[in-house]
């Protein structure tokens, strides 16, 4: 999906600038060294009952997503058959098909993700 088709669907500040409001919610993860972490979409659900439709990561160190799994681990062999793990995402828009998803990194680090909601 186009990196504009998403930040349409996210709050703009005004239909003149391209600029985010500050996210519904901020996550901050300390992550240890080689140690991965499961995140379901249904925890980041706000205090309001707001689930967030799209999240914008940030990390101090490279880190690694395997998305829909648990248990992730940093690559140390060749995996060429689809069920690589992402490095380093942007930015993903969280739909039906998301439902969880494990982090790692390979050094200890502090991962960032910013939740944004859908205009209403």
């Amino acid at each position: 999906m186009a990196l504009s088709t998403i930040l349409n669907e996210m709050r703009v500040r005004d239909n003149t600038t391209f600029a985010l409001e500050p996210p519904l919610s901020v996550n901050n993860y300390v992550l240890p060294a080689n140690t991965a972490i499961n995140i379901n979409i249904s925890d980041l659900v706000d205090s309001a009952g707001i689930t967030p439709r799209a999240m914008i990561f940030s990390c101090t160190e490279n880190f690694y997503v395997l998305w829909n799994g648990t248990g992730a681990t940093v690559p140390s062999t060749s995996i060429t058959n689809g069920t690589g793990l992402e490095i380093n995402p942007a930015i993903r828009r969280v739909g039906a098909n998301i439902t969880r998803f494990s982090i790692i990194a390979p050094s200890s680090c502090v991962l960032q993700i910013a939740l944004y909601s859908q205009v209403n």
